[in-house]
């Protein structure tokens, strides 16, 4: 998880764009409208655009609980309304 400019969390393993994206320059420098503007799946070219996923969607998908996509600080996945399995 890397952090854009403007303090957005994003799925991205390295602290710059050039290996997994076709964007160029650190995570950190850019804002996060313009990271999501680059292709995070440009090394296979039969696939669609890809955007770079934002953490707190990523982990929403990994285990499913809408708390996540909000600030509860101190609260358990349970308490907050955690889907069942």
């Amino acid at each position: 998880v890397q952090v854009s400019s403007d303090g957005a969390f994003l799925c991205i393993h390295d602290p710059t764009l050039e290996r997994t994206t076709d964007g160029v320059g650190y995570v950190s420098a850019q804002s996060f409208e313009q990271l999501r503007s680059y292709n995070a799946a440009a090394a296979w070219p039969n696939l669609p655009h890809e955007p770079i996923p934002e953490a707190r969607v990523a982990l929403y998908r990994l285990v499913g609980c809408d708390a996540l996509l909000s600030d509860h600080p101190g609260q358990t996945a349970q308490a907050l309304g955690r889907r069942p399995q």
